[in-house]
């Protein structure tokens, strides 16, 4: 009975990389795969829950999960400054309308284009947002080439409609 650097036997390691590389679902499969000579589904199901529940495993298992979740957090940072630099791109290859799309899911990651006052009344528009205002703050959405502009625009655009009201 070999074991592998995390101290597990073989057959423990191989039911990990199994049930690792099945997303962490099934492990009555994972089981079964690594222990061939386990015929009923019962034994398997069963079995599977105590390894899961081993120490070294759970362990093992808990750091894959760990590592697993901070490549997810390193691939949204990608993706966010991703979306930054085509945001600011100018000159060949890029497009007005890339820019905007790009400024637009950066702000909604941010949370700037939620209407409060949309979610608490079911969707009413805002005061003051006319289709001539929405209009308006569309043009100076379609000159934006950085985010600070973008910024700055939501802000003021935000200032002047706290001025507004009574």
């Amino acid at each position: 009975m070999t074991t592998n650097p995390h101290g597990m036997t073989d057959k423990m390691w191989a039911f990990c990389r199994i049930y690792v590389k099945q997303g962490f679902v099934n492990a009555t499969g994972a089981y079964r795969d690594s222990y061939p000579k386990c015929k009923s589904d019962r034994g398997a199901e069963s079995a599977a829950s105590r390894l899961l529940r081993n120490g070294k495993v759970g362990k093992y298992l808990a750091e894959v999960q760990a590592r697993a979740s901070e490549d997810v957090q390193l691939d949204a940072a990608y993706v966010l400054e991703g979306l930054r630099k085509e945001a600011e791109r100018e000159g060949e290859g890029s497009t007005q309308s890339a820019r905007v799309r790009a400024l637009e899911l950066l702000g909604k990651h941010q949370g700037m284009f939620t209407d409060k006052r949309a979610d608490e009344h079911g969707g009413e528009p805002s005061e003051g947002m006319t289709p001539e205002r929405v209009a308006t703050l569309w043009e100076q959405v379609q000159r934006i080439k950085t985010v600070e502009e973008l910024e700055k625009v939501l802000v003021a655009a935000a200032k002047k409609q706290q001025k507004e009201k009574p």
